[in-house]
């Protein structure tokens, strides 16, 4: 896990790279690479990679970066971890490239070296990285399916420039942070803001699953993979062994996100997904785990995530630390928070502060459970998108139901959520029913404002080119929507970048494209059932039920209460969350 950056000057003539500009963006992301740095320019000058490194696996000075292969002609500067680089390694020896390979970034050298582009079908991991090719003059440039890792560019016609950090980018390269109109919607509306666009409106991300070439000739993007088309296109499998099938791919997968050369730590909470991932850790760790459990306020009442955790932790072995989070500490962190918070987003805090535990401790890496609610169906989406759609279909022949609902509901005293309103408007199709149902939309906001975003967000949603609206199968919609939207523009997002805060790597088992092949054939079971019962066969049996017994609260905190007295609650019955849209809108800019 790392930080890096690059220049290109590819239009002919353009001469040596701003040298000053490099070392600036690579100084801006020192933090996410403590642990050493370096620097390539190639032999004309119009090319220069930097990295900022936190070794993980080799921690020696062979595997620091960027790294140039036996014979000169290809340069690598990647952010990430390639879990199945060992196997890799074992094929590259049987096709003639018999080589001492010490680490992943090794690996990925010659793998582009011997099979080119089509290296990324056999990568399994998480990447954003950068290759040089001394001879051909020309970049390559790749992030993972899921959109792990970040990969922030811009592009003015005459080069090309990189970081691992959009503030980076904004600062070393001085660029207005006036938000661009879309942006701001997708923010205020949705809490984060949608790939490949940023809230700088010269910066973009280098799109998850795609790939990027630069030579004489310009800038070329590529889709290599999709969640989407491959959730949507794989064959549907029926077997009575889904439950051998699910529990066999979740450990592998597991095991894989353990290689390390340095000790793995667990966030753990209360919830399927994290306790799966301990089960699992439990069997395959050589070493004593670590598990951090996070809690907030003066004190345990009882119903905190750390007792069920404790049981847990407690029953497999594991050293568990309960770090309590005060008002006082929160207030106190909220500055650099917002200073290190790379993109706007109303997520994110729980892991800045699971990642100052997990430093706390001593450790470099930790495992967690994101993914599970979005592979094992977890979320209500999953069974309300349905729901929505007929009722939007129904208030279209009646359209005078809604206000007659309201009003009924007002004379006895019931309160209705704010997006009634909305759901004869936009829930007309599934991508439609997901946006109001995933929104923080309020009906008291502007018709204008709702109608940009909503075209705004479907414009984005419609251009990763999956047909989603005419998929049957609306628990496999929403399976999709939700890793390609919120999952990919705010959970993964925020990991990254709380977590590098503090120079710790989040490694998520359960977002795993060789996980994904495995599960996609019987994802319409796994979304339908839902599919987390079938996750929950890998806690320890003893605890198992308890687990499941527990309802699905989503993880909280207190931060309404909070920030009570910073945020504007001017509009009446508001949910906080939408006071602290807009009060991170205000807060944020892009200096850091």
């Amino acid at each position: 896990m790392c930080g890096i950056s690059a220049i290109h000057n590819y239009l002919e003539g353009k001469g040596p790279i701003d040298k000053e500009l490099l070392g600036e963006l690579d100084r801006l992301q020192a933090f996410r690479g403590p642990d050493g740095n370096g620097q390539y320019f190639s032999q004309q000058g119009d090319l220069g990679l930097a990295h900022r490194r936190l070794a993980i696996i080799d921690v020696t000075e062979t595997g620091a970066q960027p790294m140039i292969s036996p014979d000169g002609r290809y340069v690598i500067s990647f952010n990430g971890e390639i879990y199945n680089y060992k196997e890799l390694a074992a094929e590259l020896k049987e096709a003639g490239f018999d080589r001492a390979y010490t680490s992943d970034t090794s690996v990925i050298l010659s793998m582009y070296e011997h099979w080119g582009e089509r290296m990324l079908d056999k990568l399994v991991g998480m990447y954003a990285f950068i290759i040089w090719d001394e001879h051909a003059q020309s970049l390559f440039a790749a992030r993972d399916v899921y959109g792990i890792k970040p990969l922030y560019y811009m592009d003015d016609g005459e080069r090309v420039v990189f970081a691992s950090r959009l503030k980076a980018l904004a600062t070393g390269l001085r660029l207005s942070d006036e938000w661009p109109q879309d942006s701001k919607d997708a923010f205020l509306m949705l809490g984060s803001v949608y790939e490949p666009g940023t809230v700088i409106r010269d910066i973009f991300l280098l799109p998850a699953g795609h790939l990027m070439r630069v030579d004489g000739s310009g800038v070329m993007l590529e889709q290599y993979a999709s969640i989407g088309k491959q959730l949507l296109r794989t064959d549907r499998k029926s077997t009575d062994h889904l439950p051998t099938i699910v529990k066999n791919a979740v450990i592998e997968s597991v095991k894989r996100h353990l290689v390390s050369d340095v000790p793995v730590g667990l966030l753990l909470s209360s919830g399927i997904d994290s306790a799966a991932v301990a089960s699992v850790m439990a069997e395959r760790s050589n070493a004593c785990v670590t598990a951090i459990t996070i809690v907030y306020g003066e004190g345990s009442d009882g119903t905190d995530e750390s007792v069920l955790a404790r049981k847990l932790a407690d029953r497999l072995g594991f050293q568990h630390v309960v770090r309590n989070v005060s008002k006082q500490e929160f207030l106190a962190d909220l500055p650099l928070i917002l200073k290190m918070m790379d993109q706007p987003s109303i997520d994110g805090i729980n892991i800045w502060f699971a990642a100052k535990a997990v430093k706390e401790q001593g450790l470099k890496v930790v495992l967690s459970g994101v993914g599970g609610d979005e592979l094992f169906g977890g979320y209500p989406s999953f069974r309300n998108l349905r729901r929505l759609t007929r009722l939007a279909l129904l208030f279209r022949y009646l359209p005078l139901l809604p206000g007659l609902i309201g009003y009924s509901a007002r004379i006895v005293g019931v309160r209705l959520s704010s997006k009634l309103q909305l759901v004869r408007r936009y829930a007309i199709d599934p991508v439609g029913g997901w946006l109001v149902q995933r929104g923080l939309w309020s009906a008291t906001l502007p018709k204008e404002q709702i109608e940009s975003f909503y075209h705004s967000a479907r414009v984005r949603i419609d251009s990763k080119g999956s047909d989603l609206n005419s998929e049957s199968n609306l628990a496999i919609v929403a399976g999709v929507l939700e890793a390609e939207c919120y999952m990919r523009n705010q959970l993964l997002r925020d990991a990254d970048w709380a977590a590098m805060a503090h120079s710790v790597e989040l490694r998520v088992p359960l977002v795993d494209s060789a996980l994904l092949s495995s599960l996609a054939p019987y994802v319409n079971k796994l979304l339908e059932q839902p599919g987390k019962h079938l996750l929950a066969q890998l806690i320890n049996p003893s605890l198992r039920e308890m687990f499941e017994r527990r309802p699905k609260s989503g993880f909280t905190m207190p931060i309404g209460g909070w920030l009570s007295e910073k945020l504007d609650h001017s509009t009446r019955n508001e949910h906080w969350s939408y006071s602290y849209s807009r009060w991170i809108a205000k807060n944020w800019n892009a200096a850091g």
